[in-house]
């Protein structure tokens, strides 16, 4: 006679403690206890129960975690990776600060030197390519009348707060010669 045994496996799912920050003017910062199984539709609702915040639009938003989107409302925290202490970010796409669309790219992580690259100053170079003190950005113009067109101009910045995302506009990241 043959005896069959059926066991059964439970693993406990341990909570951890995510942040997750909104992209807004002040940037609020949520910190929730959840299950690695939670789905990314139970985190939006979470959101919406922790801050009444229109459920219409936590639904058509999606987060952003380590450069990825995480945009599959029916996968989970653990299969996109987000551990304990992860910080997300909630990202509505109707935010008018968000038509730059750089979200969901990696940065270069500067606490390395394999990312940085650092260049000799010139004496000699295009006025476009002529870098101030403080915060520069690379861009190409596209102004088809400009001395500029189609090179990589400098745009500084300088010495003051700058949001990529938020302060990013005509007025700021122009061509140095054209302005466009």
């Amino acid at each position: 006679m043959l005896s069959h045994e059926l066991y059964f496996l439970s693993f406990e799912s341990a909570t951890m403690k995510i942040y997750v920050q909104r992209p807004t003017g002040i940037g609020r910062l949520y910190n929730f206890d959840v299950e690695p199984t939670t789905t990314i539709k139970q985190l939006k609702q979470c959101i919406c129960e922790k801050d009444c915040y229109n459920e219409q639009n936590v639904q058509e938003s999606y987060f952003t975690f380590d450069g990825d989107i995480l945009d599959r409302d029916e996968r989970t925290l653990m299969s996109y990776g987000v551990e304990d202490n992860s910080l997300l970010e909630l990202v509505d796409p109707n935010m008018k600060f968000r038509s730059c669309n750089n979200t969901g790219n990696r940065f270069v992580d500067v606490c390395s030197t394999k990312g940085l690259k650092q260049a000799e100053w010139s004496r000699i170079a295009p006025r476009w390519r002529r870098a101030g003190h403080g915060l520069c950005f690379e861009g190409q113009c596209l102004n088809k009348e400009c001395e500029a067109y189609r090179h990589t101009v400098i745009m500084p910045i300088g010495y003051q707060k700058f949001d990529i995302l938020i302060d990013t506009d005509q007025e700021t990241t122009i061509c140095p010669l054209c302005k466009y």
